[in-house]
């Protein structure tokens, strides 16, 4: 027989040659002479592992690395077998072995960074992998590898200067353009990952994971039909993928196309019927089609696979308001936000919650809104390119959902209609998915109307910045589909809180608040905001009342003999102090009723828990009314004719419900109260000049009441002169309103053109 030494050269030049079986032949030849040679043990374990036999390499590796303990790149290979198999403790030990024979064994340390991120000790990975890179700078997986473990440790910078070095050495590393897009995506700047997910897409076209991660940038710069045919590739690649088809139902929803959306999310469970993000998102989609009872099912569902799911409980608490359960809507919002503290919906829907609270303060309300520091991380100084001349023509952005049926129309409309064009440019951003009739007007009233609905906060920042936007104006506040995440963004070097929204935004780059003395003393409610508070020399609104209104009839009281109250507000302002005064009122008139009318009395339950409060106050079933929605303003303002006096509840009062009753020809009677809220009542009644209906305590606001109801001359009174007198009001001044808040406007202007900081603007 030839020499160990002449075989093994013969075995290691068939194994170079690719010719596997001859070369294995022989290795097993030398080991039946020489059962522990180091070299054939080692090569012949190489081959076990081309074929698939893990147990085999692993015993000959263990074999030759005692045979041959000196030998670091034994220990290498002995790792990568064991890892193969599964066994990570073990493997990590031989790398360690590895490079403490050999500490500038590059490879191995790579290896055992490998192996300690998939046992999870991140720390561990990180220091072989640094040290990796430190002994092969030109190492690009090993830049790659620390780049998803500095992910995983949430150092988002970490991992994409790790990333970027990967892609510098290798152009076209498909998993490192696709690591390296997904984390600058998740650093907010999507426009910039995008060209490194295409590149990716276009090296790889069959990369599931390149082509999710570009759907997720297209959509986070508002390409949604984009960001679908990303999805929709990937999906082609895995059709399994329950990521993509939920981040695929994500678009579809926001695109305006549920069914398709609901779809879509279907097709999730039915991949993975234990997903509860997959429930969760198909919970969402039959709600909004209108199969609420399966919603709240697959809800309850979800929750029991996975009670610390928080777009779980907050969806819990979307159906919950729906139904009028406003307490368990709360406590959902406030569990999704103990699991999630970055939900901003959730933060909005329970800070615009607690407004109805009337333990509430204030004070209470404005640290509650602190909580919305943790939603928008800290941004760089950002450069604007507006021209700093302080007497210029100003491009003036509103922002707002509600450009629509809806009560911020009646404010929005007279002031975009009056606005000087001489002193300021009008955009409005309207988030609408079904615009109206309403919306077309106030379409023909601005200057530039940008539909910006289902686009992403980062696509919308970019179009106010590209419409060189000098101040933009929030309408919305945390009431329903707000935008404030585009205003977090810092798009404009001005940014203003008004009207829709009773409380402070706590968004830090919002500097100001429009508001008036009387709604918000001076020295009294400054303390309630994050913002400056920016009060006008009249009201902080102005009404603009619908053409179409019907003619003032008289009171009720003339024609049934009995004096009927009412109140027209969101049943949610209806506080059980609210309730427990109009109780008293009630009994002290024994033939008085009273009228309710919202669009949630449209369900009965909520018509059952509000009679119910009223009988543990001792008023009776019948001397209260309940309507519901009306599907049009005439018939909702001719509503006001059966009521002789209109309630204003508190600590939350009515704003356009006030000044519709006034209009109407009918009294409001408010109660002063010591923050926004609850005086915004104050304000409107003093400017329409009718002060004499405010009242500063319940005792005083019962009185009032009373005292009204038995007056039926000074009733009638009311009817023949409240819309001439309101109409002549400051609140419905429309061209004096827009001066005041263009001059406001103005102030803040100058005030930005002069400050040393005029350049920049702090996130």
């Amino acid at each position: 027989m030839p020499p160990v030494q002449e075989l093994l050269t013969a075995a290691l030049a068939h194994h170079k040659a690719g010719r596997l079986d001859q070369a294995a032949a022989l290795y097993e030849t030398i080991l039946a002479e020489t059962p522990d040679q180091p070299d054939a043990l080692h090569l012949s374990a190489h081959i076990a592992i081309r074929r698939g036999e893990q147990g085999t390499a692993v015993e000959r590796l263990r074999r030759a690395a005692s045979a041959a303990p000196e030998r670091p790149v034994v220990q290498n290979d002995l790792g990568a077998a064991l890892r193969l198999t599964g066994r990570l403790a073990e493997a990590a030990t031989a790398f360690e072995r590895a490079v403490v024979i050999k500490p500038d064994y590059a490879e191995a340390w790579h290896n055992l960074g490998l192996t300690r991120r998939a046992a999870g000790e991140l720390a561990g990975a990180a220091t072989a992998l640094a040290t990796a890179t430190r002994l092969r700078p030109q190492f690009a997986l090993s830049h790659n590898a620390l780049g998803l473990v500095r992910s995983a440790q949430s150092d988002l910078a970490g991992a994409i200067a790790a990333f970027r070095r990967a892609v510098e050495l290798d152009p076209n590393f498909v998993e490192a353009l696709v690591n390296l897009g997904l984390a600058v995506h998740q650093s907010g700047d999507s426009a910039a990952a995008r060209p490194m997910l295409e590149k990716a897409v276009t090296l790889a076209p069959k990369a599931e994971a390149a082509w999710h991660n570009l759907g997720l940038t297209r959509w986070a710069t508002g390409e949604a039909k984009g960001a679908a045919e990303a999805f929709a590739r990937a999906l082609a690649i895995n059709p399994k993928s329950g990521d993509t088809l939920n981040a695929l139902g994500v678009v579809q929803v926001a695109s305006g196309d549920r069914q398709a959306a609901r779809e879509t999310f279907a097709r999730a469970v039915a991949m993975a019927p234990q997903s509860a993000i997959a429930l969760c998102n198909l919970a969402l989609a039959e709600y909004h089609a209108g199969a609420k009872a399966e919603a709240a099912l697959l809800i309850e569902r979800a929750l029991t696979l996975d009670p610390k799911l928080a777009d779980a409980w907050f969806n819990s608490g979307v159906f919950a308001h729906d139904r009028g359960e406003f307490d368990v809507a709360r406590a959902a919002w406030e569990r999704a936000l103990e699991l999630d503290a970055r939900q901003p919906v959730a933060l909005s829907n329970l800070l615009f919650i607690l407004h109805y609270d009337p333990a509430e303060t204030g004070a209470s309300l404005r640290e509650a809104a602190r909580r919305v520091e943790a939603l928008w991380p800290p941004r760089q100084a950002v450069a604007f390119a507006n021209p700093r001349l302080p007497d210029r023509r100003l491009r003036i952005g509103y922002v707002s959902p509600d450009f629509r049926q809806h009560s911020c129309a009646w404010f929005a409309a007279p002031l975009f209609a009056a606005h000087d064009r001489r002193a300021v440019e009008v955009f409005a951003y309207a988030e609408l998915e079904r615009p109206d009739d309403v919306s077309a007007r106030l379409k023909g009233l601005a200057d530039h109307w940008r539909p910006i609905f289902g686009l992403p906060d980062e696509a919308v920042a970019r179009q106010v910045r590209e419409d060189g936007i000098d101040v933009l104006v929030d309408l919305a506040g945390h009431t329903r589909n707000n935008r404030l995440g585009v205003f977090a963004s810092s798009p404009a070097p001005i940014e203003v809180s008004w009207l829709g929204y009773p409380g402070t935004t706590g968004v830090s780059t919002i500097g100001h608040r429009i508001s008036d003395a009387i709604a918000d003393p001076p020295g009294v409610t400054d303390a309630h905001y994050s913002e400056r508070l920016v009060r006008l020399a009249r009201p902080f609104v102005c009404y603009g009342p619908p053409a179409s209104a019907p003619a003032v009839g008289p009171p009720p009281v003339s024609r049934n003999g009995y004096v009927t109250f009412g109140s027209f507000n969101n049943v949610q302002k209806l506080s059980a102090p609210t309730i427990a005064c109009w109780a008293q009122i009630l009994k002290a008139l024994p033939g008085a009723r009273l009228r309710l009318k919202a669009s949630y009395l449209s369900r009965p339950i909520v018509v059952e828990r509000l009679r119910a409060a009223f009988a543990i106050e001792g008023i009776s079933a019948e001397r209260l009314t309940f309507d519901g929605w009306s599907a049009d303003t005439v018939t909702h303002l001719a509503a006001y004719q059966a009521i002789d006096v209109a309630l204003d509840p508190f600590p939350y009062n009515g704003t356009t419900t006030t000044l519709e009753a006034l209009w109407m020809g009918v009294p409001v009677v408010t109660l002063a109260g010591d923050r926004h809220s609850g005086r915004v009542g104050v304000s409107l009644l003093s400017h329409a000049g009718a002060a004499e209906l405010i009242a500063e305590g319940i005792d005083g606001y019962i009185a009032k009441a009373v005292a009204l109801a038995g007056d039926a001359a000074r009733l009638t009174a009311y009817r023949a002169t409240l819309r001439d007198q309101l109409a002549a009001s400051p609140l419905c001044d429309a061209p004096g309103f827009a001066s005041a808040l263009e001059d406001a406007y103005r102030a803040l202007w100058r005030e930005w053109c002069v400050s040393t900081h005029a350049s920049t603007s702090s996130a």
